[in-house]
């Protein structure tokens, strides 16, 4: 039953980054128009005689100062940055792993019965048959994957 759920899975992965992609951008956006206004008095002063180092740390504490007048809403608008922003590196890693599993024509439950076994070729077909791309559209993944097969395979032989 899993196994037939496989493909709906990566789309909703797919879906999923996406959608956490855009809620933080525009949390970030949202929040970059409520942040309160920041001076950078002492970093203009001093701009030529300090380390770069000094004026990241420098700029750093003046918006680490300013976030003290954020409203309410800004602070939950910060907050929900940071989720939205940790929740896609989560399901991005995890995207990343299912695909690589499909590139190397391989699944997730194939990969714990037996970790070591290959189950099929490598390539950009595995994935053209897993999300069952129309025919045009395949004709042109797999030209191009058989256009970098030739050039390694090409630059191989001249070694």
């Amino acid at each position: 039953m899993g196994a037939s759920n496989h493909q709906v899975f990566v789309i909703f992965l797919i879906s999923v980054v996406i959608s956490c992609a855009y809620a933080a951008s525009m949390t970030i956006y949202a929040s970059y128009k409520t942040w309160p206004s920041v001076d950078f008095s002492n970093l203009e002063s001093s701009r030529h005689s300090m380390s770069t180092m000094k004026m990241l740390l420098e700029i750093i504490t003046t918006i680490a100062g300013s976030a003290f007048f954020l409203s309410a809403r800004g602070l939950v608008l910060v907050y929900l940055a940071f989720a939205s922003l940790s929740v896609n590196a989560g399901i991005g890693v995890l995207l990343c792993q299912q695909l690589s599993y499909i590139y190397e024509g391989n699944t997730y439950l194939n990969h714990l019965s037996s970790p070591n076994a290959m189950h099929g070729e490598r390539g950009l077909q595995n994935i053209v048959r897993f999300f069952g791309c129309p025919y045009p559209i395949s004709r042109v993944l797999l030209r191009y994957s058989n256009t970098v097969k030739l050039q390694d395979n090409s630059g191989s032989k001249l070694l």
